[in-house]
């Protein structure tokens, strides 16, 4: 009991001498104690204020949006209306080169294109023709002189390429399923790619097949 009444004395004590000090404070004192008071406050405020956690907002972009915003060259020739250099929107598909140049023409083989396939920059989509409808029409004049009519591997159908010595179904299936996975051939040398088709058969038909 004894300490705990020291302890108020000790209190009461020191209210005394701040009531004291207080009194003995001028005006303007006072007044710059106050204000450094409300300046403590607002500062403490303020600063609860900033550390408060704020919503961060994640904006995500849409592929699509950015494909649209570049653009690719792709050359499209063949069986179309309107061959030539078209660009397109980045993520176009074989179709959309079709559709800008003015679709397929009457003769178009489009089973022999993968119409949903992506196109590549510098790509070029060629659209292979029915038999005997060269587009210049270089074969159709061969075959009325009698004269050998050699055979686009860029163009022609699998039935078309069984005509060339030594390539049978299997293998003339596999020179088409090669251009759909690659686009068009190069070169003539570019069939040696081609499993089954070796030098010896390249050579065989290099002079019946053209590009």
């Amino acid at each position: 009991m004894q300490a705990k009444d020291r302890f108020k004395e000790k209190v009461s004590e020191t209210a005394k001498a701040v009531v004291e000090a207080a009194r003995e404070l001028t005006g303007f004192q006072t007044t710059v104690i106050l204000v450094l008071l409300l300046l403590l406050a607002a500062g403490g405020v303020v600063s609860y204020v900033r550390s408060r956690p704020r919503p961060v907002e994640v904006r995500e972009t849409d592929p699509e949006e950015s494909e649209s915003e570049r653009l690719l060259t792709v050359h499209v020739a063949g069986a179309v209306m309107a061959p030539g250099l078209y660009r397109l929107k980045e993520g176009s598909r074989v179709s959309d080169a079709l559709a800008e140049a003015e679709g397929p023409a009457p003769d178009a083989l489009l089973d022999d294109l993968n119409l949903a396939a992506r196109v590549k920059d510098g790509e070029k989509v060629m659209v292979p023709r029915a038999a005997g409808t060269a587009s210049d029409g270089t074969a159709q004049a061969q075959e009325d002189t009698g004269t050998p009519v050699t055979i686009n591997i860029n163009t022609a159908t699998a039935d078309q390429l069984e005509e060339l010595p030594g390539i049978g179904p299997s293998l003339a299936q596999r020179i088409v399923d090669y251009r759909r996975k690659n686009g068009a051939f190069s070169s003539i040398d570019e069939l040696d790619n081609v499993e089954g088709i070796g030098s010896g058969k390249l050579e065989s038909i290099r002079d019946l097949v053209t590009i």
